[in-house]
């Protein structure tokens, strides 16, 4: 019988002998109080390790390991396990508890192992009260939603795959790829956009001015070339047509942050 140690250990590092994506401040996982180490992962990337260990407590000489049961707390949007392993002398063991069960968007603790569960491994007692005993974690995207430029070279590379847009129409960069309606889910239309704007009080005349240059240096075939590679239509449409745009658009998130009572803090 080992006494329970804390919650917490006392020593959490961002590991890169595994992943991509380093853990921002992961000393902030040491406690449970609503402040997280953060790892932003995009499609196709795994976080680094999030390496746990010092846990603060002993088991008595000689006691038999029977079992080792591992609780995390989590939370994730469009996440799962990449990788869950215990750590034996300051080394990653190879034994891996990654599920597929999806991280939640809200605080949930995640069990691995067991009463009964040595990971694949033999363990003494000098092995848990070491200071190298413990445990990393890494999540990974399984799905993501994204503007076109930061995934179409995964995309084109293909270590990602493309589900559906989010606009009314297939985009001519993918063919292949439906909407979210011919997908599977009708009335779900998200359109991205990127516009200049002025101070409300400029003058029209220079509105205009501006309107013009910027449409000429948008609509030349270098520039819609470009912005083709990055999966970007370049529109460069009238003032009051990008006005009404903006309008729309907010008329429509505002109705969508009433319904889901989603208030700015």
């Amino acid at each position: 019988m080992s006494q329970q140690g804390p919650l917490s250990p006392s020593t959490i590092v961002s590991d890169a002998t595994f992943g991509t994506v380093a853990w921002a401040n992961p000393s902030n996982a040491a406690s449970s109080d609503d402040v997280w180490a953060i790892a932003v992962t995009g499609a196709g990337q795994s976080s680094e390790y999030l390496k746990a260990t010092v846990f603060g407590f002993t088991i008595p000489p000689g006691a038999t390991i029977l079992g080792i049961l591992l609780e995390i707390e989590r939370q994730g949007a469009s996440s799962t396990d990449a990788r869950v392993r215990l750590v034996k002398g300051n080394v990653v063991q190879t034994t891996d508890k990654a599920s597929g069960t999806a991280w939640l968007p809200f605080d949930q603790i995640a069990s691995y192992g067991g009463s009964t569960d040595l990971w694949g491994n033999t363990w003494t007692d000098a092995d848990i009260n070491g200071t190298g005993f413990g445990a990393v974690i890494s999540g990974q995207v399984t799905f993501t939603i994204a503007d076109p430029p930061p995934v179409v070279g995964q995309l084109k590379a293909g270590r990602v795959r493309a589900l559906a847009v989010t606009a009314a129409a297939r985009h001519p960069s993918w063919p292949d790829v439906p909407t979210l309606a011919e997908a599977g889910a009708p009335g779900m239309e998200v359109a991205l956009w990127t516009g200049f704007h002025a101070p409300a009080a400029t003058p029209a005349a220079v509105v205009a001015k501006l309107h013009e240059a910027m449409s000429r240096v948008i609509r030349q075939p270098e520039s819609v070339e470009k912005l083709a590679g990055l999966g970007v239509d370049a529109v460069g449409n009238a003032p009051a047509e990008f006005r009404k745009i903006i309008a729309q658009d907010i008329a429509k998130w505002s109705a969508v942050a009433k319904a889901a009572n989603i208030r700015a803090d």
